[in-house]
Order: structure tokens, then C-alpha cells, then sequence
């Protein structure tokens, strides 16, 4: 059953309870309100737990791509740097290309200095984000721009969202188990 059907019969069952001003004893009304606070606690989970998951789902996706970005990106650089590193004798090109890798590579690792509210990121980031996210007119494309940030800041903001996500997972398979065995 999905959520919506589940839904439409936990409305059902509330209405096929009754009003409970008709009931006669304290026992029946006892009885009513158990039952009554145990379809609306389902109802209410069901209603918060399936737009939140909505909402949830695609901002996971987004970090995560981000994330794989990120540490690809790293990982060609350190590469490159380690290459540069071999060498006995470098260029004075090779030299700023060194100083480029690892201004980078420390940029995605710790984050970036901002100067007035902007990124200052270093052109080996710039162009990487521009190559891979194209600028928009619904707003900004670029993850630092959205509060992604580095690496670790976005795997903490992953870790948070999908513990969010497995809560409202959780209340929104408690609520269905629930209804499907009541």
C-alpha cells in the first residue's frame, strides 16, 4: 500500500469512528479517544514524513554529487602534484602550477576564504565548478555559492540530512506497518 492509500483509509477509519459526544459511557469514550489518537498519530506522521522525504531526497543526491566532485577532483590534482614532485628540476610554470595544485587541493580539503560575503576560490576550483555546473537564471548552479562548501563541511551536511531522512524513513514505516496490522 503507499502512503496515500494509507492515508485515505486511516481518514476513513477516524470518520467511521463517530462523533464522541454521541457515545453514552465514560468506557465508550475512553475507547474512543484511544483509538482516535492512535489513527492520528499515524496520520499526522504520514503527512509530515512523505513531503519531507520529498524534499530530502534531492538535496542528498545533490551533496553527494558534489562530494564525488570534490574528491575527484582532489585526487587529480594530488596526482599531478605528486608527478611535480618528482621531478629534480622544476620550471618556473611548473613551479606556480605547484602552487596552484596545492592552493586547491587545501581549498577543497578545509574550505575557502570569503572577502566581502564571495568565495575567493583558486582558478583551478573556478574552472572545474564552471566546466561541471552551468550557471543558471534560477539562481546559483555553483555548490559553494549554496552552502556546500568542502569536503568535510559537505560530508557533515550529508551525514545530518540523511540521519533527518532515516528519522522521517523510520516514522513513515512505523505509521504504515502500524495501519497495515491495526
Amino acid at each position: 500500500m503507499t502512503p496515500e492509500l494509507v492515508l485515505s483509509d486511516l481518514e476513513r477509519r477516524i470518520e467511521a469512528l463517530g462523533d464522541p459526544r454521541d457515545l453514552r459511557s465514560d468506557n465508550e469514550r475512553h475507547a474512543y479517544y484511544l483509538a482516535f489518537d492512535a489513527l492520528d498519530r499515524r496520520r499526522i506522521a504520514l503527512r509530515d514524513a512523505v513531503p519531507e522525504l520529498a524534499k530530502l531526497e534531492p538535496q542528498i543526491a545533490e551533496i553527494t554529487t558534489w562530494l564525488i566532485h570534490l574528491k575527484g577532483w582532489r585526487g587529480e590534482w594530488q596526482h599531478e602534484l605528486d608527478a611535480l614532485s618528482a621531478l629534480s628540476a622544476l620550471t618556473h610554470e611548473q613551479e606556480q602550477r605547484g602552487v596552484d595544485l596545492t592552493n586547491a587541493i587545501r581549498q577543497v580539503d578545509s574550505g575557502v576564504p570569503y572577502v566581502n560575503n564571495n568565495p575567493m576560490l583558486s582558478t583551478l576550483l573556478r574552472s572545474k565548478i564552471c566546466n561541471t555546473y552551468t550557471p543558471s537564471w534560477d539562481g546559483p548552479r555553483d555548490p559553494w555559492a549554496v552552502g556546500h562548501g568542502a569536503i568535510g563541511e559537505s560530508e557533515s551536511k550529508l551525514e545530518r540530512l540523511t540521519r533527518k531522512r532515516d528519522a522521517f524513513q523510520s516514522r513513515l514505516d512505523a505509521a504504515m506497518r502500524e495501519t497495515v496490522t491495526a
